[in-house]
């Protein structure tokens, strides 16, 4: 298969042969090389755009700079970020190292944030600029944080900004392709600490099996569409949006525009059209109202 012209008719054999793999990390693997030149990761409003051969690049330089400070297979990393592509090439690299990670909700402060980091055992955080003081003020709390990861420009003494990471040789002995191979199908590959619980929130573990086996039922009930388009808005420390626009982007080989302000939606269903539109209720009643206004 050509990779520069995958058309509908390969893009649908494609999301088959990745739906077969045991692992999230190998179907990644089998999307992200049958689509090299396609479109991967974009962001409303700006030129950003990484195609399925970036993406790929930069989840291997990822994982290695993370495998440079040390993360291995069943350590954790928390997330704290926006709807942007960083959290996308974030969280793959760290199920190709067997690692698991999980999302922080942007509103928390630092206190609703202690408990998730004792709780999660992370070890590293990766965040943007304007969430960095509350991870720093919720780690004096958890002494097994041992660094924070910067999505930005610059980074205080003892972090790293994201290029800083990626930039990190690879330590002795590091093999990317054993790394995501040995990921087993019981490994973990996500914590959600859901609002539903009673008390603080618990981290709700979901491995490799279980969520390629809700891959496969979704796609059976509701076939994707082959070179499939979707909008990234909600949060993704919330299940669903995790699931289809991050889970989904590995398997279906999406092109995920990430919105940053969800005030924006209207526009960004305009501009890119998607194939399949995910929603909490009140979403769709306010863009029902405005359309109503519209007309």
């Amino acid at each position: 298969m050509s990779e520069t012209t995958t058309t509908p008719h390969d893009a649908a054999a494609v999301i088959e042969e990745a739906l077969r793999q045991d692992t999230l990390c190998g179907a990644f693997q089998v999307t992200a090389a049958a689509n090299a030149d396609r479109p991967a990761l974009r962001v409303f409003g700006s030129d950003t755009e990484l195609t399925w051969r970036e993406f790929a690049d930069r989840v291997r330089s990822i994982a290695t700079g993370l495998a440079a400070l040390g993360i291995d297979a069943g350590d954790t990393v928390g997330l704290m970020l926006d709807s942007r592509p960083e959290f996308h090439l974030a969280d793959t690299a760290v199920l190709h190292l067997g690692a698991l990670p999980f999302s922080i909700y942007n509103s928390n402060p630092a206190e609703k944030i202690v408990p998730l980091l004792a709780n999660s055992d992370a070890r590293i955080l990766i965040a943007e600029p304007h969430y960095v003081p509350a991870l720093v003020e919720a780690a004096k709390e958890n002494p097994r944080v041992e660094r924070i990861i910067v999505v930005g420009d610059e980074a205080a003494p003892g972090q790293l900004t994201l290029d800083e990471l990626e930039a990190l040789p690879a330590p002795d002995g590091f093999d990317f392709e054993a790394s995501w191979r040995a990921v087993a199908p019981d490994s973990l590959a996500m914590l959600i600490y859901t609002s539903g619980t009673t008390g603080e929130p618990k981290g709700a573990e979901w491995n490799h099996r279980s969520l390629m086996t809700n891959l496969r039922g979704h796609h059976q009930l509701l076939p994707v569409s082959p070179c499939g388009r979707m909008i990234s808005y909600l949060p993704m420390a919330h299940l669903a949006e995790r699931f289809f626009t991050h889970y989904g982007t590995l398997v279906f080989g999406l092109t995920v525009t990430s919105l940053p302000d969800a005030k924006q939606l209207h526009a960004a269903i305009a501009e890119v059209r998607p194939t399949r539109f995910f929603g909490v209720p009140r979403i769709y009643e306010k863009l029902a109202d405005l359309v109503r206004n519209v007309a």
